[in-house]
C-alpha cells in the first residue's frame, strides 16, 4: 500500500504546482504537453539538452502513431533527436522519411540531412543535399555556409555542425 502512495507523490506533486505554482507548473509541464500534442522540433529543442533521453523516448513512441505518421515536421523532428544522440543512421532515415513521403521541398529537412550526412563523413552526399535546400531558397544563409565549408574543408570540425544548437529550428 505505502508503495502506491509513493507512485502517487510525483502526479500529487504536478497537480499541486499547477493549482499553486501556475508560472511554475507552466514553465516544467507546459514544454512536455506541447511536445506530446505535436511533436515538432520547436516544442522539443528547448527540452532536449536537459532531458535528450527522455526527449528521445517520448518522439520515439509519438511520431509513428497514425496522427504524426504523415507530418514531415514529426519526422523531422524525430531526426534532429537522433542527430542529437549521434545516431547517425536513425536521424538519416528519419530526415529521408520526411523528405520522400511527406515534403521534398522541405528546405530545413535537406539542410539536416546535409549535416547528418557530413558527420558520417559522406562529403558528397551532403553536398547534394545542400544543393538540394539551395534549390528550394537560394538564400539560405547556413545551407550557402554549409555548402560553402563542404567545398573547400577537407577535413571540417564536425563537432561544430552537428551540436544540437546548430539544428535548424
Amino acid at each position: 500500500m505505502a508503495d502506491k502512495v509513493l507512485e502517487l507523490d510525483p502526479l500529487v506533486d504536478a497537480l499541486l504546482k499547477r493549482v499553486l505554482y501556475p508560472g511554475e507548473w507552466v514553465a516544467q509541464v507546459a514544454p512536455w504537453e506541447r511536445l506530446m500534442r505535436e511533436p515538432r522540433w520547436h516544442h522539443a529543442k528547448p527540452l532536449v539538452e536537459a532531458h535528450l533521453e527522455r526527449v528521445s523516448r517520448v518522439v520515439e513512441q509519438l511520431v509513428p502513431m497514425r496522427e504524426f505518421a504523415t507530418s514531415h515536421g514529426a519526422w523531422v523532428c524525430l531526426g534532429k533527436v537522433r542527430a542529437c544522440q549521434k545516431n547517425w543512421a536513425g536521424a538519416e532515415q528519419a530526415l529521408r522519411r520526411a523528405l520522400e513521403h511527406h515534403s521534398p521541398e522541405n528546405v530545413k529537412a535537406w539542410y539536416n540531412l546535409a549535416l547528418v550526412l557530413q558527420a558520417q563523413g559522406r562529403t558528397q552526399e551532403a553536398k547534394e543535399a545542400v544543393r538540394r535546400a539551395l534549390v528550394e531558397r537560394r538564400t539560405d544563409e547556413r545551407a550557402l555556409a554549409l555548402l560553402d565549408t563542404l567545398e573547400t574543408d577537407t577535413c571540417p570540425d564536425l563537432s561544430l555542425t552537428v551540436a544540437a544548437p546548430r539544428l535548424t529550428p
